[in-house]
């Protein structure tokens, strides 16, 4: 009996009360900037010609079956419009809707926790400076046992590793900040366990994507062997194609893309720390 209620308490969602009164006044451009480097926009645009529609609709490839990306744009009906400050953090940190559901973990909350509250926030202000769209997915629909989100509470305490890896860091601040957390590059390119957790033994060391295509090794020998110009001046597009291989899995194309917005001294930082890292 013990047993069971521990787990249910374990089970359900924990949304928390951030103190978001003292954040200041929201930085649109910092936000714009944060909000490319997390890459948002890959997951919840469909139509790619409009980068900031925000709509939702696409569909994540799951081991339990297609997860559909909801609508994030300014919309207050069928987006993020209506949301308050705490419920975008505890949606972006924590991964719990406003209603107090869990949310899927192809949404990457388990990294974007290491997040600054006031780079969520100025994503959030950015987001509702856009236009809003009136795109209303399909709910996910997961077979069972998949579709009762009480489990992915108790995932969530078996995946809390991620916010301290184990592998040794050297890098500096921004460079770890950027690679573990608004990045998460390690979602790709770290391979996962039975339990779909991030096998940090193996951190950035390649992996079988759940839609097949490959995430090659990003690892210090192979990327210095590249060089630092092939890496930062490429875009990071030659650490996404050390097989030479081309760029398939749209998620890829899409990081690409997205990378051209980063700044030289932010490029050099995620190389300098994936370089370091043992």
């Amino acid at each position: 009996m013990l047993i069971g209620v521990a787990i249910y308490l374990l089970s359900i969602a924990q949304p928390v009360r951030f103190e978001t009164s003292a954040r200041g006044e929201a930085n649109l451009a910092n936000g714009a900037y944060m909000m490319a480097a997390a890459g948002c926009a890959s997951c919840h645009t469909q139509n790619q010609g409009n980068p900031n529609n925000l709509g939702g609709g696409v569909l994540i490839t799951s081991p339990f079956g297609a997860i559909v990306t909801p609508n994030i744009s300014s919309n207050p009906k069928y987006g993020v419009g209506a949301w308050s400050d705490n419920d975008f953090l505890n949606a972006v940190k924590r991964g719990v809707s406003p209603t107090g559901d869990h949310y899927y973990p192809a949404f990457p909350y388990t990294h974007y926790a290491g997040l600054t509250d006031r780079d969520v926030l100025d994503i959030k202000a950015y987001i509702l400076s856009l236009p809003p769209s009136k795109s209303q997915p399909p709910d996910t629909n997961l077979p069972f046992p998949f579709n009762l989100r009480v489990g992915i509470g108790l995932w969530k305490h078996l995946n809390a590793l991620l916010l301290t890896p184990t592998h040794e860091r050297h890098g500096g601040d921004r460079g770890r900040y950027l690679v573990e957390h608004a990045a998460h590059c390690g979602a790709c390119h770290t391979p996962r366990n039975a339990a779909l957790t991030l096998d940090q033994r193996r951190a950035f060391q390649g992996a079988i994507g759940f839609d097949g295509f490959a995430a090659p090794p990003l690892t210090p020998e192979r990327l210095q062997a590249a060089g630092r110009d092939a890496f930062t001046n490429g875009v990071l597009a030659y650490g996404l194609r050390l097989d030479g291989a081309p760029l398939k899995a749209r998620t890829m194309v899409d990081v690409v893309d997205k990378t051209h917005q980063l700044t030289i001294e932010d490029r050099n930082a995620i190389y300098d720390y994936l370089i370091s890292i043992e």
